[in-house]
């Protein structure tokens, strides 16, 4: 045990493993919000509200992104998520966004009614698509920026403010920072408590009893597999719940471990999630001694 102290507790370690850029990516993920947030309230819009705004999905990439927006948008505008994306956009009455963090799309159609969005420099000229790189703000997946770009966006088209709801988000995230900062002690630091925990065993079941915290724990299954190697197949059951869960604690099987989510509602609880395990994998990759590689979720 003083070991794995000495190891979260040095951040020699964390520099030498590779993993510094990576840790402060992920705690500055609410000034990414704000940032983007914004930038998108600085642009000019030449049209107004649609009855419906499609978002690519990209397999499980935007599945939190999708979700976050719906929640927060929902007695608003339909928000439609699409898994594929067609040659020619001719849906005058919707709008499109891409978020193409790592520009995975070969093509993109080139219409007045699409925004894309990439973290990388713009490789193509469009004509009609309105287009947003950030690569001046550091991201981990884009979540950050795609979340606060698109929230100030649909804002500022629908004549709506959202700030409280976006300050929540900020706020929790500010709140989680403070609770896994990579100084704070080992005995003193939940997301380092419960890395030495994952860390000891090769495969941990990451579940909910909730049907919103689906994505949240597929999330959690691919950040622990490909940062640390550690499979969500089998082995002891983690479920990602909500605080004093009454109504479903039913559900949870006897004897295993709970993680509650912070927040009082399903967004800020999400983002409390999210940011909680980017930094809790980190640590299980120091213990592991594991070194950074790029992947791109």
């Amino acid at each position: 045990m003083e070991k794995l102290e000495y190891l979260l507790d040095d951040d020699k370690q964390l520099i030498a493993l590779g993993w510094e850029n990576a840790y402060h990516l992920s705690i500055h993920f609410p000034e990414q919000v704000l940032q983007a947030r914004k930038f998108s309230e600085q642009i000019t819009i030449n049209y107004h509200l649609p009855q419906k705004i499609f978002i690519w999905q990209s397999g499980c990439v935007n599945s939190l992104l999708i979700q976050m927006i719906y929640y927060i948008y929902k007695d608003i505008i339909p928000i439609i998520k699409i898994d594929e994306i067609p040659k020619i956009w001719d849906n005058k009455d919707s709008l499109l966004i891409i978020p193409d963090f790592h520009q995975k799309l070969p093509r993109v159609p080139d219409d007045d009614r699409i925004i894309y969005l990439t973290g990388r420099k713009l490789l193509h000229v469009f004509q009609n698509a309105i287009c947003y790189s950030f690569p001046q703000i550091p991201a981990n997946e884009g979540l950050g920026i795609f979340l606060g770009f698109i929230s100030g966006f649909i804002d500022k088209i629908s004549g709506c403010d959202h700030n409280n709801i976006i300050n929540k988000i900020v706020a929790m995230g500010m709140q989680k920072a403070g609770v896994v900062a990579w100084r704070q002690p080992y005995m003193a630091n939940f997301a380092k408590i419960w890395a030495v925990r994952l860390a000891s065993a090769d495969s941990w079941q990451i579940t909910s009893s909730q049907p919103e915290f689906e994505f949240i724990s597929q999330y959690w299954q691919n950040i622990l597999k490909n940062w640390c190697g550690i499979n969500s197949v089998g082995g002891r059951l983690v479920f990602l719940e909500k605080m004093y869960p009454a109504e479903s604690s039913s559900n949870i099987e006897k004897g295993s471990e709970i993680i509650f989510a912070d927040g009082i509602d399903l967004v800020s609880q999400i983002i409390s999630l999210y940011y909680f395990i980017n930094c809790l994998s980190i640590y299980v990759s120091i213990i592991k001694k594991i070194n950074y590689q790029e992947i791109k979720i």
